[in-house]
């Protein structure tokens, strides 16, 4: 097997560490992802040097979460993680120990972790570091804990979110001792925060393999954190297995088409409980509105679309036309939205030729009527794009207050 090409401050923190009498390995994900064939993102450092001793070694660091024994090292202003072995306490709200123990020995801190993919270490004199068969199962396609897996559960319920996540990014199988032991211990996870749920929920559903999330419910987790979503994959199983797989790895897209079936106060109430930011709630929610409506791909009906959105939803909005069965419908508004951007069309007050100040110059009286002017004439114009005219606007406004 090939020795890792570590990147050099990576080099220059373990052989510093090295001759100060310390170990010092690479470990986790980034030694995963390496195994896979993946860039590695992040370059995580474990060492049996101790958090003060770490300090001492290196001229730039700051304190990450040296109660846990990590300190960042700064390397030309960049950081480095370097974390020492250490073994966890009794873990008694199944998500953080009550202590943790520094130790000398790397086996040790391998055990602790969660899966065996991710207890490998590596150093460019030993090599690979593998007390638990991590490369094997890698080869293998296999998601397992290491050594008990209802221990590693106990002591985070979080690594069962974890284990059917990774399952879809990598396309792996859950070892069966494993996947039984998430089964077992389902329950644990109302103990989660839901913000930690949601960065695995939504890390799955845009996976390559969105269809996981059925996982997520028959290994009964979904039941403790989110009911009415286990009920809407059982009631649509035929539309969401034909429809997530193909649709597009966006997150409004593909939360849309989960929660779309849903009275709207619920959906909101639902993704509020996710804790997702109000933006991406928004999106979701005008999203799913508009997939329970007829398409209007006319020129017309694609200006009005993005004059009650955006540009940006209302190519969504045609996307998901399209996957909801209406081709004709998607191709031909598609092309339509294409135009209109490329024109430079009016969809909105803001770009519409009259203000409401040019209407009360002609005569208009402010309040209610003038609005209702104003919105009429962005209809015009959405109707007719180049009737944007201020002149034509305005006397247009001026027939509409005389026929009032």
């Amino acid at each position: 097997m090939d020795n890792i090409q570590l990147p050099l401050p990576v080099s220059y923190i373990i052989s510093s560490l090295n001759r100060a009498g310390f170990e010092a390995y690479i470990v986790g994900g980034c030694v995963r992802d390496y195994l896979l064939g993946k860039p590695p993102k992040d370059w995580d450092i474990t060492t049996s040097a101790l958090p003060e001793q770490v300090k001492a070694i290196f001229p730039h660091t700051y304190d990450t979460g040296i109660e846990h024994g990590t300190v960042t090292v700064l390397v030309d202003k960049t950081g480095y993680e370097v974390t020492t072995y250490r073994i966890d306490g009794e873990y008694k709200d199944n998500r953080h120990p009550e202590s943790v123990v520094f130790t000398n020995k790397l086996t040790g801190d391998l055990a602790r972790r969660d899966f065996t993919m991710n207890a490998i270490a590596y150093n460019d004199s030993e090599g690979f570091v593998d007390e638990f068969g991590g490369i094997e199962d890698l080869r293998k396609g296999l998601i397992r804990a290491v050594r008990n897996p209802s221990e590693r559960f106990r002591e985070d319920a979080l690594r069962m979110m974890r284990a059917l996540r990774f399952s879809a990014q990598l396309g792996f199988e859950i070892e069966e001792n494993t996947r039984l032991a998430i089964r077992e211990n389902a329950g644990l996870i109302k103990n989660i925060s839901r913000e930690r749920i949601r960065d695995e929920l939504i890390k799955l559903i845009l996976s390559d393999n969105p269809l996981n999330i059925y996982q997520v419910r028959e290994e009964g987790l979904m039941d403790y954190f989110m009911p009415e979503l286990s009920s809407v994959l059982e009631d649509r199983r035929t539309e969401l297995t034909s429809c997530l797989p193909v649709t597009k790895a966006d997150v409004v897209i593909r939360l849309a088409l989960l929660f779309h079936s849903l009275d709207r106060n619920v959906e909101n109430r639902l993704l509020r409980e996710l804790r997702l930011d109000n933006k991406t709630i928004k999106d979701v929610i005008t999203l799913s509105g508009y997939m329970n409506t007829t398409p209007d791909p006319t020129p017309y009906g694609v200006r009005r679309l993005v004059s009650e959105t955006s540009a940006d939803m209302a190519e969504k909005v045609i996307y998901m036309w399209g996957i909801s069965g209406y081709d004709n419908e998607s191709s031909q508004a598609g092309q339509v939205l294409e135009g209109v951007i490329a024109d430079g069309d009016c969809c909105s007050m803001a770009d519409l030729a009259v203000k409401g100040e040019d209407l009360i110059q002609a005569g208009i009286p402010r309040g209610k009527q003038l609005g209702d002017i104003l919105r009429s004439c962005l209809d015009e114009v959405l109707r007719e794009p180049g009737h944007n005219n201020r002149d034509c606007l305005i006397n247009r406004a001026v027939e509409m207050m005389g026929g009032k």
